[in-house]
């Protein structure tokens, strides 16, 4: 009631159907958002991204006297795929740092002799240093999701959703203490990588067992935290999308419903690249703890157990994309 209060109904019919048909006349309704909101290229940072969307967001509902059903929906969607694709563009770093780092570690591994102390050497001198230099940008993901949740609180504040900005906020806490967790599990995995050389034959075995132990915690970890960040925002839209309907008479149920949908497809993708930098990361070291691990008489099933998983990590969400789960 509060959206639709300051309009009577004749001129909000009317405001409707004008914001109903430009969606009609335009060639998709990513194309609808992106003329609202702007093009995420033209800005230079992810704060950038944050505060032109906000604006344009505030101003886009404000012009239309905040009461109109598809123009608040676009607004919300609009703002939501933005932060969404400055989100993806920080996994995309992220991912492209990940595979630099594993075509480096694999290929110095692969060139040392295949003896257990010349490859503990390289792995003791490099996987401490690949962990450490991933850390700080997948920290960078985390703040990222933070910039996220504020952009939306934003978002839903100004057409009259706040119920649904505070329990946004409440399921990303709860995803963000699980990027956290990946976080802590991949220190874990850089300190057993340490001293390594020092260790007797058996001893060794024992550490890199546990180093892939780790390395599947922690993927596991990423994996929930994109798997809980789509959820999120999938509920998010569900709702927000009804609530629009509900609270402005005569609302076009099919078209927010549809601009909506194209914020869940953004939701899965990004959710699918968050977890492909992990999943790079995880295998390499994974691979090259295998490398060493084939100079002794264990062998490295362990090592296969990592690299399964992060298929079927990665089949997961593919099957949220297709699907909508």
């Amino acid at each position: 009631n509060s959206i639709a209060g300051s309009v009577n109904a004749s001129s909000m019919t009317a405001a409707i159907n004008s914001v109903t048909g430009s969606l009609t006349n335009a060639s998709s309704i990513t194309d609808s958002i992106d003329a609202i909101t702007g093009a995420l290229g033209n800005t230079s940072s992810i704060t950038d991204a944050i505060n032109s969307v906000v604006n344009n967001a505030s101003a886009t509902v404000t012009s239309m006297s905040g009461a109109l059903a598809d123009s608040a929906a676009i607004a919300v969607a609009g703002a939501l795929n933005q932060t969404l694709t400055a989100l993806g563009a920080q996994a995309d770093t992220f991912m492209v740092a990940c595979e630099q780092a594993k075509d480096s570690l694999i290929g110095q591994m692969s060139k040392t002799k295949a003896e257990a102390a010349a490859r503990v050497a390289i792995l003791e001198a490099n996987a401490t240093a690949v962990v450490n230099d991933a850390l700080p940008q997948w920290d960078l993901i985390s703040a990222a999701v933070v910039s996220s949740a504020s952009l939306a609180s934003m978002a839903l504040d100004s057409v009259g959703l706040s119920e649904l900005s505070a329990k946004l906020n409440t399921s990303l806490t709860a995803a963000l203490a699980e990027a956290n967790s990946m976080t802590v599990s991949l220190r874990n995995v850089s300190g057993l990588f340490a001293n390594i050389s020092n260790l007797a034959e058996q001893e060794l075995s024992k550490q890199l067992a546990l180093v892939q132990d780790t390395l599947q915690t922690g993927l596991e970890l990423a994996d929930s935290f994109a798997r809980n960040l789509s959820v999120a925002f999938g509920d998010l839209t569900d709702e927000a999308a009804a609530k629009i309907v509900a609270t402005i008479p005569g609302a076009n149920a099919t078209s927010i419903d549809a601009i909506f949908d194209a914020v869940d497809e953004k939701v899965a993708e990004v959710a699918a690249k968050i977890v492909s930098g992990p999943e790079v990361l995880v295998s390499g070291l994974s691979e090259a703890t295998g490398l060493v691990e084939d100079t002794l008489p264990q062998g490295r099933s362990s090592a296969r157990r990592v690299q399964n998983f992060a298929i079927a990590a990665m089949g997961s969400l593919l099957g949220m994309m297709v699907f909508g789960l």
